[in-house]
C-alpha cells in the first residue's frame, strides 16, 4: 500500500471518528443543537463522499491501462492479471464507504464485510468481481474498526425507508442468530 493511500485512508477514518463524535453529541443535545449537528453530520458525509470518489479515480490510475476500462465499467477482465495488478484493483474498491455511517452500525459493517468476503468465494464470479468484493470487504472492515464496536447510528427519520445495505446486514445478522 502506498504512502498516499495510507494517508488518505487515515484521513477518511479520522473523519469517521469525527462523525461518531457528532452522533454522540447529537444524542446528548437538545433539539436546536441537534438540528445544527445534523447539518454538520450531513455536510461531513457529503464532503467525504466527494473526496472518496476523487480518491477512487486516483487509485484507478494505479491500475494497468489495459485493465482500467474493465474496472471502471465493472466488466469481467478479458485477460489474466498478476498479483500486483489484482492488488491495485482491490485497492480501487477498498476505499472506506463513509457515507453509510448514517444508517449502518458497527455490527452492520462487520456483517456486510463478512457477506462480501463470502460472496467473493463464489466460483461463478469472474476475477474482477471477486477482487471487487474483497475490496469492499476491506473498506467495510476498516470503517468498522474506525467507528468502534459500540457505534450505532441515529435512528432513521420517521417514515424513512430502510437503506438496502442496512436491510441486508440486518437480515444476515438475524439469520446468524437463529
Amino acid at each position: 500500500m502506498t504512502d498516499s493511500v495510507q494517508a488518505f485512508d487515515r484521513h477518511i477514518l479520522f473523519s469517521a471518528s469525527e462523525y461518531v463524535a457528532l452522533v454522540a453529541r447529537h444524542r446528548a443535545a437538545d433539539y436546536p443543537v441537534q438540528q445544527l449537528l445534523g447539518v454538520e453530520m450531513d455536510q461531513l458525509l457529503r464532503t467525504c463522499s466527494r473526496r472518496i470518489e476523487s480518491e477512487r479515480c486516483r487509485r484507478l490510475q494505479g491500475v494497468a491501462p489495459h485493465l482500467r476500462r474493465f474496472v471502471g465499467d465493472r466488466k469481467p477482465f478479458n485477460c489474466a492479471i498478476d498479483t500486483a495488478q489484482a492488488e491495485a484493483v482491490r485497492l480501487c474498491y477498498s476505499t472506506p464507504p463513509l457515507s453509510v455511517l448514517d444508517a449502518l452500525s458497527y455490527d452492520n459493517l462487520v456483517s456486510l464485510a463478512d457477506l462480501y468476503e463470502g460472496w467473493s468465494q463464489d466460483v461463478r464470479l469472474d476475477q474482477r468481481a471477486m477482487i471487487e468484493l474483497l475490496g469492499w470487504s476491506d473498506g467495510m472492515r476498516m470503517l468498522a474498526d474506525a467507528v468502534g464496536k459500540d457505534y450505532e447510528p441515529l435512528p432513521l427519520a420517521g417514515g424513512a425507508e430502510v437503506p438496502l445495505l442496512k436491510f441486508i446486514a440486518d437480515k444476515m445478522r438475524s439469520t446468524r442468530q437463529k
